[in-house]
């Protein structure tokens, strides 16, 4: 499902479940020529908001996540998927 961000016309963001619902990821991309602070908003999606997700695909620690606005800083046209509970 389609998650909010500080900028809809500039990011997207989605979330994404496995068919028993128990394995959750979040995607987000920046669809600027420059980097960017992104917050996304994590109201009433079931996310754990006191938690590390993580970079799926380099198995490292992304942004903490503190409260239900998360915010990551993307480069130019860049993404990010992450694992989270």
């Amino acid at each position: 499902s389609r998650l909010r961000t500080n900028d809809d016309t500039k990011y997207y963001a989605f979330e994404r479940r496995d068919r028993s619902g128990s394995s959750k990821a979040i995607v987000i991309l920046n669809y600027q020529g420059s980097a960017q602070d992104i917050t996304v908003d994590l109201t009433r999606t079931g996310i754990s908001t006191e938690q590390t997700p993580v970079d799926l695909l380099t198995g490292r620690a992304g942004p903490k996540i503190r409260s239900a606005t998360y915010e990551i800083s993307l480069p130019a046209y860049g993404f990010a998927i992450l694992a989270v509970e």
